[in-house]
């Protein structure tokens, strides 16, 4: 930025450098000084670690679904959860897309959301995935989950 043409004041400098940060990320919660998402089974509530099918269901499917807990996220009007991509990478690194099932805001937490995603079917033997949220392009932070053999 440049000052010139000063009105009842005089410039020691004229120029100055600012920086607009854009912090409009999606933050995917994850345990305080941890990696560790903050993420509850949908049925049952409860922490980690998963199992990647369940031996009941409410749907077409007993494969485990996951609630993850988002902050920044949410649909503006006439958005749809195509906006909305999750994906997860294993301790053998390989990518697996996590289907977004459901995203709502959770009441009473300030930009807050719930996202629920269903478990990949290709996870063989892995144990881990690292999980990121994806909003109209924008990746969050990772936060890992841990999956039972």
């Amino acid at each position: 930025m440049n000052l010139s043409n000063p009105s009842e004041a005089s410039i020691a400098d004229a120029q100055g450098v600012g920086t607009i940060l854009n912090d409009d990320f999606p933050i995917l919660w994850t345990e305080e000084n941890s990696e560790q998402a903050i993420a509850l089974e949908t049925i049952m509530l409860v922490r980690d670690p998963f199992t990647l099918t369940r031996p009941f269901g409410f749907g077409s499917d007993l494969r485990t679904r996951v609630t993850l807990f988002v902050r920044k996220l949410e649909l503006l009007a006439g958005e749809d959860l195509s906006v909305v991509t999750a994906q997860g990478e294993d301790e053998l690194g390989i990518v697996h897309l996590l289907q977004v099932e459901e995203v709502s805001l959770v009441p009473n937490v300030d930009q807050t959301s719930q996202v629920v995603v269903r478990l990949p079917d290709s996870m063989g033997l892995a144990r881990e995935l690292r999980i990121k949220i994806t909003v109209r392009g924008v990746a969050s932070n990772l936060g890992l989950i841990n999956i039972s053999p």
